[in-house]
């Protein structure tokens, strides 16, 4: 004859053992985080963007260094000669547009750059492109005053940038 469990005998349940995997698998990425391995996807023309499962397996991720030569901050681009306009480092909460223009070394047509942006310290937004032909000498991420992320309060902006998920520059400007 079956005895019915009492009330202090609990069995495992599978929620409690799904629970479990999902904590293992975090704290094994933040442990990933921590000790310098790279978690961020990437990808290269030649390689498949990194799965999940191979970041697991500890497979490091394909890297294109050296391919942002020079970054500055401008009021203006010209997409028909693909140049910025002059230097600038200092803007107004008025002005209509804030170009980062990012001097690069001819990429293969395919890569992928990336921003992330931060005022005073605190995320405010990221972006990314990736280069339609091959060979070019520039490329650039518009903030423009058309989204509410790009609404320009007076202070510090800072913005990384990333060839393939790899960081390689970043700049800073102000806002007055």
């Amino acid at each position: 004859m079956k005895s019915k469990p009492s009330k202090n005998q609990k069995g495992v349940t599978p929620i409690a053992i799904v629970a479990a995997i999902v904590l293992a698998v975090v704290g094994l990425l933040a442990y990933q985080n921590l000790s310098g391995s790279t978690t961020t996807p990437t990808t290269s023309t030649t390689a498949k963007p990194q799965s999940f499962f191979s970041k697991l397996l500890g497979q490091k991720p394909p890297t294109t260094p050296g391919m942002i030569i020079g970054v500055t901050t401008t009021k203006s681009f010209d997409p028909k000669t693909n140049k910025g306009g002059a230097a600038v480092t200092s803007f107004t909460t008025k002005d209509p547009e804030v170009f980062a223009v990012l001097e690069v070394n001819k990429p293969p047509k395919g890569t992928k750059f990336e921003y992330v942006r931060y005022f005073q310290g605190k995320y405010i937004d990221h972006g990314s492109l990736t280069t339609t032909k091959s060979g070019v000498d520039y490329v650039s991420f518009n903030f423009n005053l058309k989204t509410v992320a790009s609404k320009r309060l007076p202070g510090t902006y800072l913005v990384k940038l990333y060839t393939q998920g790899n960081f390689e520059k970043e700049i800073s400007y102000q806002v007055r």
